[in-house]
């Protein structure tokens, strides 16, 4: 089985939150850096679990803004934003496909 490892810079993540704006706060004169706590940590996530298309990217984003904006008493609710938002980011990985087995695995060798 093969797995895209999947990287994406910080200042990429800055870029696509910051572009999609999805609280108003930058159109209301608010600092750029407004949404870096946000940003981080969907730039943590992403290059912990690889997702593998932009629905898993926007799942990632979703679960980020109903952390930092979200009625933790409710079940976790999609940002409008956020299926935006997935799809940008998305469009800016850089993937590394590799093999789910080690090649000491695929001869049965595997890591012990």
């Amino acid at each position: 089985m093969k797995r895209n490892l999947i990287e994406i810079s910080l200042e990429d993540v800055k870029e696509v939150v910051n572009a999609a704006d999805p609280e108003d706060l930058l159109k209301m004169d608010c600092p750029k850096d407004e949404y870096d706590p946000e940003s981080r940590m969907i730039h943590e996530l992403i290059n912990a679990h690889h997702p593998q298309s932009p629905i898993e990217t926007a799942n990632i984003v979703a679960f980020v803004w109903f952390f930092y904006f979200g009625d933790m008493t409710k079940p976790i609710q999609f940002h409008p934003s956020a299926f935006e938002i997935g799809r940008n980011l998305f469009a800016k990985f850089q993937t590394t496909t590799i093999s789910a087995l080690g090649a000491g695995d695929a001869q049965g060798e595997g890591r012990k």
